[in-house]
């Protein structure tokens, strides 16, 4: 059976190569919750093959939606994209909330399922910015969610928001959930959220460029994905302590 238990107290997976403190990450592709969408992955992955990023990152819950799951999980590891675990992805492995529409079970994919396991919930990249944390809700909180719209007194109160803030190490948090691309400026945190890939939900995925300090959004709901026009910037957070 494939690992899946986590505790608060571990420390986030590390990469090696570009996104570590030997090669700092500066441009990057960043795709929101997949739900299974192998088309639009496959697109949003050639785009960024095209745009020469140096890292494909991907905020998790890949599992439960409309399209081909083993599909997109091969497509996933054949691309070497790094993936984070969301909460469908964890539900998917504990067999748990599969009363909810377009589900997948773990039995029906046995091999989906070893991969899956292997996705930590955090990892750190070390960037031109300083460290970025990839999570899928809220640092160490699957299920936990920063709206465009939350009042940052709001975000704040966050245990999980607290926590990362008690680090005193993150420059950008890159998160998901929402389905609702952002960016936001939180304690001098760079929050960047790039949407979803979910049919009905706007799907679209981001290209983020450190160095010019914006995200392009790119639109994925059309047959011929294109842009969406301008830019969006991102704030400069303050040094970490």
């Amino acid at each position: 059976m494939a690992e899946f238990a986590w505790h608060p107290e571990d420390t986030p997976r590390i990469v090696k190569g570009p996104g570590s403190v030997l090669e700092p990450l500066a441009r990057f592709a960043l795709i929101g919750d997949v739900h299974a969408e192998d088309e639009r992955l496959e697109a949003a992955i050639e785009i960024a093959e095209k745009e020469g990023v140096e890292r494909v990152l991907c905020v998790g819950d890949v599992c439960d939606g409309h399209g081909d799951l083993a599909r997109t999980v091969t497509l996933l590891e054949s691309k070497k994209v790094i993936v984070v675990r969301g909460n469908h992805d964890r539900w998917f492995l504990r067999d748990e909330m599969r009363h909810l529409e377009l589900v997948h079970h773990r039995a029906d994919f046995p091999a989906v399922a070893r991969i899956v396991g292997l996705w930590p919930p955090l990892v750190e990249f070390w960037t031109l910015w300083g460290w970025m944390l990839l999570c899928h809700g809220v640092g160490d909180e699957d299920m936990a969610s920063i709206d465009p719209a939350m009042p940052e007194s709001q975000v704040m109160r966050l245990p999980a928001w607290q926590r990362i803030l008690s680090a005193q190490k993150y420059a950008i948090v890159a998160l998901g959930h929402t389905h609702k691309a952002m960016v936001r400026s939180i304690a001098s945190i760079a929050v960047i959220n790039p949407g979803t890939l979910k049919r009905d939900d706007d799907p679209c995925f981001g290209i983020v460029d450190l160095r010019r300090g914006s995200m392009q959004l790119y639109d994925l709901s059309v047959p011929k994905p294109s842009f969406l026009p301008p830019p969006i910037n991102i704030p400069i957070p303050s040094p970490c302590a």
